[in-house]
């Protein structure tokens, strides 16, 4: 560890603080043990090079280490096309509403035209029964994951109540199933 500490000084690398928690690794529910082990370490020319750095721990999940992230400024997310997502067949009921929806569009002309307008219509009600009654997965994930990241946090000062437990292991079967979602998207 003494050289590993000499290198770290002798390059000059910059440890940029942790935001939102103290430790990144930690175990025991009745004897609570927490280090900072995890962190990105950066050369002095990159923290010029790049603005607004942080360095944040992701919720644990299945592992005794908090992933963490480290951020350079702000990016702006491009809109994103309608994509037909492969997760969408595993909800009960699904096709059946599709079906539903298809045979209640009226459209009047030649069949390519029909096929257009049906498809059109369709596009608007599946982004609309995706965003309020499917959910959007990284909607559910990050609300997921903060809600567990907030859990962490109070792991940190205190041992868990039995429902914070029960919160905790529910949390993990849907960020669980949230991921096999996504995999089959």
């Amino acid at each position: 560890m003494v050289g590993f500490s000499d290198t770290i000084k002798d390059l000059e690398l910059i440890d940029p603080p942790l935001q939102g928690a103290q430790f990144t690794w930690s175990r025991g529910e009745v004897s609570f043990q927490a280090s900072r082990i995890d962190r990105f370490l950066i050369s002095p020319e990159w923290s010029e090079m790049f603005n607004a750095i942080k360095q944040f721990p992701l919720p644990r999940v299945f592992s005794d280490h908090n992933p963490i992230v480290l951020e350079s400024g702000d990016w702006d997310a491009s809109p994103s096309y309608f994509k037909f997502e492969n997760m969408w067949l595993q909800a009960d009921g699904f096709l059946d509403m599709v079906r539903d929806w298809w045979n209640s569009y009226v459209v009047m002309g030649t069949p390519d035209f029909v096929l257009i307008q049906k498809l059109r219509h369709s596009k608007k009600d599946i982004t609309k029964w995706n965003k309020e009654v499917f959910g959007k997965l990284d909607t559910r994930r990050h609300k997921a994951l903060m809600e567990l990241g907030k859990l962490d946090q109070i792991a940190e000062q205190r041992p868990y109540t039995t429902e914070e437990n029960l919160k905790l292991l529910d949390l993990k079967i849907e960020i669980y199933q949230i991921a096999i979602a996504e995999e089959i998207s």
